[in-house]
């Protein structure tokens, strides 16, 4: 691993390979670009200083991860900052182009072609399907699509095309679902086969490695997909989502304030604190959320259901780039306000990773955070998306901003396997080393003889 570590930081080309990394304290550890010259040994050091940094930021009392799709292309996710070509194929195969290209038109000079994709956001077309939709049912139909022979028969026009753009939103949310259910298979490469969710297991495992008196650890997460809820179960790992109830579960925020313990082993002992526990927030929703008659035992009408591989019309997924007054309806403005509090505690880190920076409500409560000066942010990306570049161009100032940017640096695997650090593992081997030393009566500490 280190030699393959080595060999990718000596390419001389900086869009694949950026390093900018702050301690603690707000004292630069290294900068690096990949024109930069540097030794092996040098390279070797480079490592260890990330492997050290990120076991600070691990050890600070409030640790959070930001999770985009980087985390779960490598299980078969398709990108959906544009429209993906396996949904404009389904478009036209369903005889739904030509009401796709009119609402296509009216937003973008972009054309939904199958070959070439859409160059649309996606969020953002279903986020304006759904508004024109509700827009024609408050108003009967005062929206509609003129026909060439003006008023006359417009009454079966509406409802053929308020059809239609039901249809399209059907369309797009299935073949969305069917896009966000990982681990997909036959995407996935030869190394993934035998355990697709194998990355993601290690990385569980690591954080639950923090000591048990610090906070638990947050994972907030833009993706729909169940990939970390799947690994936590296969590992026996309890995670607060923010629902409740077995045979029946609702959404229930409150339950984030609760925590776990296991009593002593006497009446009289303390309780102890249960150490595999972690919170999990979906910002935009999540594909086993579907949305229910609201009623005494469930006032928000969010259920989730039992059997997440399979499709329900009522699921509940947020287009991000909704308008602000959209943001304050429940529950994405719960998760929101829940983010917001969670990264403006003291002594707090968050580490993205795999996002984009494409979400502006996001990057406000990120940007709120940096007014706190124990706040920490670290930024680890596959590659440089504008929204990135832009936000770099604000922060680059700032001590507070760290970045790991590459495609080696920004690689799911090796994030999780070599940078992140094994903590217990890491405090083991100082140990050794500090007993070693004092055996051959090197680095003796003040007070021994």
């Amino acid at each position: 691993m280190e030699k393959e570590f080595i060999k990718a930081l000596q390419s001389p080309d900086i869009e694949k390979h950026f390093l900018k990394l702050f301690d603690k304290v707000g004292q630069e550890i290294v900068q690096f670009s990949g024109d930069d010259e540097k030794s092996l040994e040098e390279l070797k050091e480079l490592k260890l200083r990330i492997t050290c940094f990120f076991q600070e930021a691990l050890k600070l009392d409030t640790v959070s991860f930001l999770f985009g799709t980087g985390s779960s292309r490598p299980l078969g996710a398709e990108s959906i900052y544009e429209i993906p070509l396996s949904i404009c194929k389904k478009i036209q195969e369903n005889k739904a182009k030509d009401i796709c290209e009119k609402l296509v038109s009216c937003i973008s000079d972009n054309k939904c072609d199958s070959e070439a994709g859409c160059k649309i956001n996606l969020e953002k077309f279903l986020g304006d399907l759904i508004r024109l939709k509700n827009v024609e049912e408050c108003f009967k139909g005062l929206l509609v699509f003129k026909s060439e022979e003006g008023k006359k028969g417009e009454e079966s026009k509406k409802t053929e095309e308020s059809k239609k753009i039901e249809g399209l939103i059907k369309l797009i949310k299935q073949e969305l679902f069917t896009s966000c259910n990982v681990p997909q298979i036959n995407k996935v490469s030869a190394e993934y086969k035998a355990d697709p969710l194998k990355v993601h297991k290690e990385f569980i495992k690591k954080i639950l490695a923090r000591p048990l008196n610090l906070k638990r650890i947050n994972l907030l997460t833009t993706n729909y997909d169940l990939a970390f809820e799947q690994t936590m179960d296969a590992l026996g790992v309890i995670y607060i989502d923010g629902f409740v109830g077995n045979i029946k579960r609702t959404l229930k925020p409150e339950v984030y304030n609760y925590d776990y313990y296991f009593p002593a082993s006497t009446t009289e002992g303390s309780v102890h604190r249960l150490d595999k526990v972690v919170h999990l927030y979906k910002l935009h929703g999540s594909l086993d959320w579907v949305e229910c008659t609201p009623d005494s035992r469930n006032i928000y009408g969010i259920e989730q259901k039992k059997d997440p591989a399979k499709f329900d019309e009522s699921i509940i997924i947020y287009p991000q780039p909704m308008k602000e007054e959209e943001t304050l309806g429940f529950p994405y403005s719960e998760m929101f306000r829940r983010f917001a509090s969670i990264i403006q505690q003291p002594q707090n880190a968050l580490v993205t990773y795999g996002y984009g920076f494409g979400d502006k409500h996001i990057n406000r409560v990120i940007f709120n955070a940096l007014s706190i000066s124990t706040f920490h942010l670290i930024v680890v990306s596959h590659g440089w998306t504008l929204a990135l570049k832009q936000f770099y161009e604000m922060t680059k100032d700032d001590s507070r901003v760290s970045f790991l940017i590459g495609d080696y640096l920004g690689d799911w695997k090796r994030f999780v396997f070599e940078m992140l650090p094994d903590i217990k593992q890491l405090e083991l081997e100082e140990n050794i080393l500090k007993t070693m030393k004092k055996l051959k009566g090197e680095n003796k500490e003040e007070g021994d003889k």
